[in-house]
């Protein structure tokens, strides 16, 4: 008994929770592994290991981490936020990329990439909706909300799945994204700081993204009808 560390102690006498403790680590590796692979592979049609068979495991993985976000709540909160979200946030990256790129318009087809980005996003939106676990990960909100909204732009699944991720994370936090929102929106904040509604902005109009304007505007929007949150 002495020896055991603090997941074993917390796991103890739950049989799922154990279970979870006792495969973590090579889910975790497998994790890492495959997401190493995808980002390292240049080429789709790689002959020794085939880019959509990466993205199969890391999907399913990805699957069986959405699931255990309500079956096990803040239990994995600490190994998602310590072994998982590095993996995650690099593949963020990558797609970020790709959407910034002159041929983003790709990142958004029926592809193995696209289908990849839509199982992080339903991945994220399973942890941040968690009542239990949502609460542990509030420390990446902002960081995490930040990352996804230029996806909003997508008039794909992808944008509607990003706008259920934000959704999930403003009600755990809804000022860690209120700045980024006004920005997007097209909106400046207000420069007398007693007036809560910002001023309208002297950015460009034609530098906005419409889709990304308006479904800001929604979001901000979505903010005034959540209830007041505590003060952390």
């Amino acid at each position: 008994m002495g020896n055991q560390n603090d997941s074993e102690i917390t796991s103890a006498g739950n049989p799922l929770l154990e279970s979870v403790s006792r495969h973590w680590p090579s889910l975790q590796i497998r994790f890492k592994t495959a997401c190493s692979l995808f980002l390292n592979i240049a080429k789709p049609d790689d002959t020794v290991t085939p880019r959509h068979h990466i993205v199969i495991l890391l999907k399913s993985l990805l699957e069986i981490l959405a699931e255990l976000s309500g079956l096990c709540g803040d239990f994995i909160a600490d190994r998602f936020i310590n072994g998982i979200w590095p993996q995650i946030s690099l593949l963020l990256d990558h797609f970020l990329v790709l959407h910034h790129s002159t041929g983003s318009s790709a990142l958004y087809a029926p592809t193995s990439d696209s289908t990849l980005l839509l199982s992080i996003l339903n991945c994220m939106n399973k942890m941040y909706s968690s009542k239990s676990c949502g609460k542990m990960l509030a420390n990446t909100t902002s960081i995490a909300g930040t990352m996804i909204l230029p996806f909003l732009s997508s008039d794909s699944q992808i944008g509607e799945s990003t706008m259920n991720v934000v959704q999930s994370i403003l009600r755990i936090d809804y000022d860690c994204l209120w700045r980024a929102l006004t920005s997007c929106s097209g909106s400046d904040l207000a420069q007398r700081p007693l007036f809560p509604h910002p001023n309208k902005s002297h950015v460009n109009a034609q530098s906005l993204d419409p889709l990304l304007a308006k479904r800001s505007k929604d979001l901000m929007d979505f903010i005034d009808k959540l209830p007041e949150q505590s003060l952390q």
